[in-house]
This record gives structure tokens, sequence and C-alpha cells, in this order.
């Protein structure tokens, strides 16, 4: 394949992955809306914690798509793997759509929303790696960062569509009731079109040369020669777990619900921040290649953001929303310099012929763990607390255990491929 049709499959890559993480969003950041009418209570935090719940849910099958997937990856082609997971995320997303609420058919309506979350959790588990270990594979050894750092612009950009302003939007130009009863439905009906994309990326995206097969199972090999490298990677995805999601999951609805801002001014500093962290992401990129230090752009990063949250969270509990705000953006932009280099560091942890399978399971697991019940533990602690800021402690346990897994892996920027 020419190197224009290798691009354009790249390209068409980034594309998928930005529109299958608008579709994955969307459940966060509609969930106030969606809470009373598939879990309708009358108390609104154990609404809230049931919606929260149902979204921890779908990262419990992030690892078990990533294994999945990752055996599809490893054994049949990155091509196919990716095709079918879109297809996963694409149809059951569009079904939210037009889910019937709890007042229409009763428990099968949580339940089928249960449902469709865990397939987006398979399909997600298995897409957002994938295009990790293509974009990395595909990208010259001095532009590894730079080209891995596209896959998660993919999941910033589609949060900041799918997670922001989307539902920023539509709460403005639809009354409440038309926002509440329908409006929300559109952006989940509109995912269908993923669809197409897949089918281009299928036509288009190039395979990397099989130098050499294991004779086990991928996820056999990778627990048994691998699983050093694997538990690192797990617990390094533990940071990016807790910061995105209490960063951009939990202190939005917090703020509206705890009465501290409107959903505009929430929907704003979070639009804000991740903006700022889409350009950030990539120049953080071009900086692991650039001075050669992956590891060492991503200690800075866990850092950098460990030592922001507990003031960020002071201005928040405060009510100096300003001061809060900018906070709110410059933890974003540490966590920038973490999402830069962590591509490319993780793919080149692993050999080519377990690399998908590896990077999948260890992200997906890291997520699951940390990362899906972010919301969920910091809307418990913080309602049973009374005080935002005790979500410190969560970043403090993400960050210390990055901090030591990141102290015994290697930084192979620039050198080649394990095969």
């Amino acid at each position: 394949m020419n190197k224009s049709a290798s691009r354009k499959g790249s390209s068409i890559g980034i594309v998928a992955n930005i529109l299958e993480w608008v579709d994955y969003a969307l459940y966060g950041a509609f969930s106030a809306v969606m809470a009373p009418l598939f879990f309708p209570s009358s108390d609104a935090l154990a609404s809230q914690l049931a919606i929260f719940g149902v979204f921890a849910l779908g990262f419990i099958s992030r690892p078990i798509g990533g294994i999945i997937f990752g055996h599809i990856g490893d054994r049949m082609g990155r091509r196919t793997a990716l095709f079918l997971s879109i297809a996963l995320m694409a149809i059951p997303t569009a079904c939210i759509g037009v889910l019937p609420t709890y007042a229409q058919i009763g428990v099968w309506a949580p339940a089928l929303l249960t449902g469709i979350r865990v397939l987006q959790g398979l399909a997600i588990g298995g897409e957002y790696t994938g295009t990790m270990v293509c974009l990395v594979e595909n990208a010259p050894p001095e532009k590894r960062g730079q080209q891995g750092s596209w896959a998660d612009i993919g999941c910033l950009s589609g949060t900041l569509l799918g997670g922001q302003l989307f539902a920023a939007v539509l709460s403005t130009i639809l009354s409440v009731e038309a926002y509440t009863t329908w409006g929300w439905r559109l952006p989940f009906l509109l995912s269908i079109f993923l669809l197409y994309i897949g089918f281009q990326l299928k036509r288009y995206l190039e395979e990397p040369p099989k130098k050499k097969k294991s004779e086990q199972a991928p996820i056999v090999e990778v627990l048994k020669k691998h699983n050093k490298p694997a538990l690192w990677t797990i617990f390094i995805t533990f940071f990016s777990g807790i910061s995105f999601y209490n960063l951009l999951v939990f202190l939005p609805n917090y703020m509206v619900l705890s009465g501290k801002a409107s959903a505009s001014c929430s929907f704003l500093v979070t639009a804000a921040t991740n903006a700022c962290m889409i350009p950030m992401t990539l120049l953080a990129g071009w900086i692991t290649d650039r001075f050669r230090q992956r590891k060492r752009v991503l200690q800075i990063g866990v850092l950098g953001v460990f030592c922001v949250v507990y003031p960020m969270t002071e201005a928040l509990y405060a009510g100096h929303l300003f001061v809060y705000g900018s906070l709110h953006l410059i933890a974003g932009i540490f966590l920038s310099l973490y999402y830069g280099g962590r591509t490319a560091f993780f793919a080149e942890t692993f050999p080519a012929h377990i690399r998908y399978t590896a990077v999948s399971l260890a992200l997906g697991l890291g997520q699951a763990i940390a990362g899906g019940t972010a919301p969920f533990v910091a809307t418990y602690l913080t309602e049973h607390i009374g005080d935002v800021r005790i979500i410190t402690a969560q970043f403090a346990f993400g960050s210390v255990l990055a901090l030591y897994a990141l102290s015994k892996m290697r930084d192979r920027t620039g050198l080649p491929f394990q095969e």
C-alpha cells in the first residue's frame, strides 16, 4: 500500500476514534437528564448514583473487549478488529436514542440501558487501544509520540463534542421540556453514521508486517511472559482513569447538583479545559520525540495534576469559580503531558505479535478498576464526607501507583520495536 493510502487510513482511523468517543461520552454528558428517566427516585442522589453505577459497568466490560478484539487484532489483523469494534459501538449507541423510559416499560428500561452500556464497553475496549497501536506502528521511530498522541486527541475531541458541546448546545436552543423529553436523544441517533467510517477504515488501514506469531493465545503469552510490564501499565492507567473522569465527568455534574454553578457555567469550564488539552496533547507528543524523554514527561504530568487538585477543589468548595476554572485548566494542561507520551510509551513496551492484546488488556483493566468507578466513588465520598476536597485522596492513590510503576519501566523512546 502506498504512502497516500496509508495516510488516508491513519486519518480515517483518527476520525473513527473521535466519533467513537463522541458516542461513549454522550452517556456521561446526559447522565443528569437520563437518571430520572431510567432510574426514577424521590432522591436525586440515588438516581445519580444509579446512573453512575451503570457508567461503571461499561468499564467492567472493557478488559473483556480488550481480550476479544486484541486476539482478533493480533491473529486476524488490525483492520478486522477495528471495524468490528466500531460496529459494536455504533449500533447499540443509536439504540439508546430510541430506548423507552422507565415510565413506559418499567424495569426493562434500566436493564436494556445497562446491557447497551456493557456492549459499548466491549467496543471501546477494542477500538481505542487498537487505534493507539495502529497509529504508533505506522509512524517512523522519531515521530511515534506525536503520531500516537492523536489517539488521545481523538478521545479528548470526542469527549468535547459528545461530553460538552452537544449538551451545551441542545440545552441552549431547546426548551427545558424539549431537552429533557426528546432533545437529548438526537446525538445518540446520529451515531449510526459511524458505520460508514468503519467501512472506510477497513478499506484503507495498512496492516503491519507479521514477523513472528505466538504459538500460544496472545492473552496467555501476556500473562506468562509479560505480566510485570502489563501490571505496571495497569497502575499507570489508574492515574488517567481517576483524573480524566473526575475532572471531566464528576466535577461538572457535582457543580450543578450541589448548586455551585449553573449547567451552562459547568459545561463552559469543562469544555474550555478539554479544548485546551487537544493542542497541548499534540505538543506533548512532539516533546517526547524531540527530547527522547517519554517517561520523564509522563512523570511531570502525573505530579503536576496531583499538585493542582487540592487547591482546585478548595476553590470550588469556597465558591471561587474563577479560581476553580483557572486551576481546572492547569490540571488539564498537566494531564495533557501524560496523554502526549503514554500511547507510544505503552506500544513500545510490548512485542508486536502480542501488542494489541497487551495494551488492550492493561488499559481495559486499569480503566475498569479506577476510571469507571471514579465518578461513583467521588459522588459517594463527597456526599458522605460533605466535602468535595476528599477526592484529593483518589488522585493521591492514582498518582502514587503511576509514579511507582513508571520507575519500574524502561523508556524505549526512539528504539526499534520489540519483535
